[in-house]
């Protein structure tokens, strides 16, 4: 191989500048071209880091949210829950189970939280908790309509109970009033008495001494037997009753007068047919005016018959 001795020797001066030339511009080339390829795999790694990086933050910020989407989840949960809370002892059963159930769930979530799970296995405790509190709102929804429901049957059975109170009360009321004693029969007459207190029939107000109610009270077999207070009226046309006070003395006591009576007796009731008859001696110290006279019948203070009368 030639020197460079040679070259400048052999062919001159200008041969030896060209030649020194060319191997500059090898090794020039060669330098670029090291350079280059230098630049190249650097960009490559650099590219590659970046990816890398990138694709780490993005599993760091899918558990970031992993982790506040399984706070809230729970926290919604938990309110529901504790919303609900004390409406009734099926549904605090209910949450409390749930509760548990939730807690539980939380529980792993944080263990798998302090231990840097995997985003999959924390999605999949997280895809737990939102089925815990689902499978929570479906029950309450189901409680609910069976409640709505029962509610709906309460009120038809109370309409019910409430026709059948008032058919029992309407029956219970006919019963009483079947138990009712009447009066029927009523005969009302009035006499003049002579001194020898033998009685003549007369019509006229200012010649009667002696007022006779004649009564029959009905046979009744749902009727107490025992004894009974009957309480016999008589009121003159202006309505005022016709009484007397211990004396025997005759009066006419107020319209509003509710123990006002003419005459009151005890009678012992068998069930069967009673007749009464009572008598009001008019003693002349009251005045009786002509018109329509009311002879009224109570038994124990309820209305059993009345007659109309006139005195002319």
């Amino acid at each position: 191989m030639e020197t460079d001795k040679m070259v400048h020797e052999r062919f001159g001066p200008e041969a030896f500048m060209q030649k020194n030339k060319t191997a500059i511009r090898i090794t020039v080339a060669t330098a670029l071209a090291l350079s280059l390829a230098g630049n190249v795999f650097l960009q490559h790694r650099n590219a590659s880091l970046a990816g890398e990086k990138s694709i780490l933050s993005e599993q760091i910020d899918d558990l970031t949210y992993a982790k506040l989407d399984a706070q809230k989840q729970y926290a919604e949960a938990k309110n529901q829950m504790d919303a609900l809370r004390g409406q009734n002892a099926t549904l605090d059963q209910l949450i409390n189970q749930k509760t548990k159930e939730l807690d539980d769930a939380k529980m792993k979530i944080d263990q798998l939280t302090l231990a840097n799970a995997s985003l999959p296995a924390l999605k999949k405790q997280i895809a737990e908790l939102k089925k815990i509190n689902a499978d929570f709102l479906a029950r309450v929804d189901a409680l609910n309509a069976q409640n709505a429901q029962l509610t709906a049957e309460n009120t038809t059975l109370k309409e019910k109970n409430s026709t059948l109170t008032v058919k029992v009360d309407d029956y219970s009321r006919k019963i009483d009033q079947g138990k009712e004693l009447r009066a029927a029969n009523i005969g009302v007459q009035s006499f003049r008495l002579k001194r020898n207190a033998k009685e003549i029939q007369t019509g006229k107000a200012r010649k009667t001494d002696r007022i006779t109610v004649d009564f029959d009270i009905l046979a009744n077999t749902l009727a107490d037997a025992g004894k009974r207070n009957v309480q016999v009226i008589l009121r003159d046309p202006s309505g005022l009753v016709m009484t007397e006070d211990e004396n025997g003395d005759n009066y006419l006591a107020s319209t509003d007068a509710a123990a006002a009576q003419t005459k009151n007796l005890s009678v012992d009731y068998d069930r069967n047919d009673t007749h009464l008859s009572v008598n009001y001696d008019y003693n002349n110290r009251m005045k009786l005016s002509k018109g329509v006279y009311t002879a009224e019948i109570y038994v124990d203070g309820k209305l059993a018959g009345k007659k109309e009368f006139s005195l002319k």
